[in-house]
C-alpha cells in the first residue's frame, strides 16, 4: 500500500494538525517508509 499526501492530510485533519506542505510532504515519505519495513516483518 502506497501512502498519498491525501491520506497524510486526511490523518492530520482527524487529529486537529495543522501541517504546512512541506510537513505533509516529509510525512508522506517518512510514514511511507515505516509502513513499507512494516510489510516487510
Amino acid at each position: 500500500m502506497k501512502l498519498t499526501e491525501t491520506d497524510v492530510r486526511y490523518v492530520a485533519d482527524l487529529a486537529n494538525l495543522k501541517l504546512t506542505p512541506d510537513e505533509v510532504a516529509r510525512m508522506t515519505h517518512d510514514l511511507g517508509g515505516i509502513l513499507a519495513h512494516m510489510d516487510r516483518l
